[in-house]
């Protein structure tokens, strides 16, 4: 091949007297008449001028790739579901570690929930064949950009121009950019020794089509990536709730607090300085409704409220509506928390394993015997109870509130007295059927056949703000302050009164019985956080929760994790750029025009063609080389093929 394109370019026209099948004899014997004139192909006299080149290709792949990134992030910011993404936007999905949509599938006939296309998903397979289908545009740019270099140097400096060999495997690059041909070029330029030097012109051609290759199979690994990874899961969706909306918070009701001590029966109480509802005989004689609500709600069979225990806030028990678990929402309501503490192990005992005495430990009135001497290990006559303690004195002992010298009020924390027994029902020393031993033991097993435990607690009561998802049913406490004294001096007199003693007996009895002391004080301190608000829960009215949204379990969600995504959209915004940079290397590129007569030119009138533009054809399509190689053929011969080029 000659070493210039130019001199080519212009040769050309000797050629085409030749291989014009048109101007032939038409016997297959004829001789060519060389003494026909034959018009030629020349430069242009006029200066050489800037031409944008490549402009249509470039613009086509940055616009579909930057068109197909914009797509994807735009849908996947215009879809975000923040409930379960943790907030909308970049930094809530980056911190989730995926992108969350739903993308507002309807529900079919053969799934109740709806479903979801994962459209992200066809998107990215768009990328990927996009950037497949569209790496041979991007090579007819890179043609451009080695068309002008092989012109600039054509005349100037030979070794900087391609040997045929070169040229030959420049075409197959250009044109293709297959496997096959990446691994010819690269081999062939890895043989330094074996070869000529390589024109930069060459290693740039191959630089780039290596570079579009290896674009072009990461998108695919990446869309792979995502098609793995990406998942629709079933989620309860929130809307916001705007009909027939139930109360869902708690409140305290001050109405029933303000009715009792203004009537002529409960003001004489409250001038002796008792809390709400408490009487010298007794507590609600006159509020009978309190009783039944508040015995409901020991046994889990309020209509109103249920109590919840929270194992993730200390085991904090808190009151909420019954009517909640559609509905996610926040709201104010009460909680207590108890922290019990073991005193078998504390207290003064006969030397035989039975308690004695407890002034030792705090708890001076424990154990308490009715009408017996405190110190006789031989009674029968402990009975389960539980003690309200202000001042060191017993509440609950006889008469409530009134056994203590401040007629039932108390500080927060209060502080509780315990003592639970039960009958074995085993008269002798060699049934002993408890797991632990005697050194993690939470009970006394003498006198025989009673078991009884001994504990005092400390319980906090809470002013509360919860949160409620209606899609899990669960419930988190957002921030809690501790209750007024004179609400805790409320809330506990229902204990004081004995009113928890047996179902907190008949709750504890089996762990007492088998488990070792930590874990009997867990169960105790669960049990009495929720049964001294459960008894109080005459008290508390159902008030308007704030931010309710109803939950609706037939949602599909997309689940599209953040980093294939980030990956996609990085590749195509490189690919974009790459065209861009391919594109800017030879904008207005120095070029030259070639004047074709009319008599050549298929429209029969005076045409003027770009160098760059025709030397890019001839690298980028072998269709020149088969029309000179071929001059023959008739219609499909030269004439045809020139018309395509």
């Amino acid at each position: 091949m000659p070493p210039s394109i130019e001199k080519d370019a212009l040769s050309f026209s000797d050629d085409l007297q030749h291989l014009d099948p048109y101007s032939r004899a038409s016997s297959p014997d004829a001789s060519y008449d060389n003494t026909h004139h034959t018009p030629r192909l020349r430069k242009s006299d006029s200066l050489s001028t800037r031409r944008v080149l490549g402009f249509v290709p470039a613009i086509f792949v940055v616009l579909v790739t930057l068109g197909l990134a914009t797509l994807i992030v735009g849908w996947l910011l215009a879809f975000q579901h923040g409930p379960a993404q943790g907030g909308i936007g970049l930094g809530p999905a980056f911190r989730n570690g995926s992108f969350v949509l739903y993308e507002g599938e309807r529900k079919s006939h053969t799934d109740n929930r709806g479903g979801s296309h994962l459209r992200v998903l066809t998107w990215s397979s768009w990328g990927s064949h996009i950037i497949s289908d569209t790496s041979s545009v991007l090579m007819t740019l890179v043609g451009y950009r080695v068309a002008s270099q092989w012109l600039r140097h054509s005349e100037s400096n030979v070794l900087q121009t391609p040997t045929p060999l070169q040229y030959g495997l420049l075409v197959r690059l250009m044109g293709s950019s297959s496997p096959i041909a990446l691994g010819r070029a690269i081999g062939y330029a890895a043989a330094p020794k074996r070869r000529p030097r390589l024109p930069r012109l060459f290693s740039e051609a191959l630089f780039f089509a290596v570079t579009v290759w290896i674009l072009a199979k990461a998108v695919w690994g990446v869309d792979t990536w995502l098609h793995y990874v990406s998942r629709a899961v079933p989620y309860a969706l929130q809307v916001p709730a705007t009909n027939a909306v139930p109360l869902l918070a708690v409140g305290f009701n001050d109405t029933l607090c303000n009715s009792w001590s203004q009537d002529e029966h409960g003001s004489q109480y409250v001038a002796q300085g008792f809390p709400c509802l408490a009487e010298y005989e007794g507590w609600a004689l006159f509020n009978t409704e309190m009783m039944p609500k508040g015995f409901d709600a020991l046994v889990n069979q309020s209509s109103t409220f249920q109590f919840v225990t929270l194992a993730d806030a200390q085991d904090t028990a808190i009151v909420v509506p019954r009517q909640s678990s559609d509905y996610t929402f926040q709201a104010s309501t009460f909680g207590v928390r108890a922290a019990c503490t073991s005193l078998n192990n504390l207290c003064a005992n006969d030397g035989g394993g039975v308690t004695t005495n407890c002034s030792q430990a705090g708890y001076p009135g424990l154990p308490y015997r009715v009408g017996v001497q405190q110190d006789n290990a031989e009674d029968q006559s402990i009975s389960s109870s539980v003690f309200g303690i202000v001042e060191g004195t017993l509440g609950g002992t006889q008469m409530g509130a009134t056994d203590l010298p401040t007629k039932g009020r108390t500080q927060n924390p209060a502080t509780l007295g315990i003592q639970l027994r039960w009958d074995s029902r085993l008269q002798s020393a060699e049934n002993n059927v408890f797991v632990p031993d005697d050194a993690e033991s939470a009970v006394d097993t003498t006198p025989k056949p009673k078991v009884t435990l001994y504990a005092g607690c400390q319980v906090t009561f809470l002013n509360a703000t919860v949160w409620h998802d209606g899609g899990s049913d669960t419930w988190a406490i957002v921030n809690s302050t501790a209750s007024s004294s004179d609400l805790t001096s409320i809330l506990w007199l229902p204990v004081l009164y004995q009113f928890i003693t047996e179902r907190l007996a008949s709750n504890v009895e089996n762990d007492a019985r088998t488990q070792t002391r930590d874990n009997v004080m867990a169960a105790l301190n669960q049990n009495v956080g929720r049964l001294t608000l459960a008894a109080a829960s005459g008290y508390f009215q159902p008030t308007e929760a704030t931010d309710v949204h109803l939950s609706m379990n037939d949602a599909i969600l997309s689940i599209y994790p953040v980093a294939p995504v980030l990956c996609l959209i990085l590749l195509l915004l490189v690919y974009a750029g790459l065209a861009v940079v391919i594109f800017m290397s030879s904008w207005f590129t120095m070029d030259e025009t070639i004047v074709v007569p009319g008599e050549m030119s298929s429209s029969g009138e005076h045409e003027e063609r770009s160098m760059v533009a025709l030397t890019q054809t001839w690298l980028v399509d072998p269709m020149p080389l088969v029309a000179l190689a071929f001059p023959g053929g008739g219609r499909e011969g030269f004439g045809a093929i020139c018309g395509q080029v």
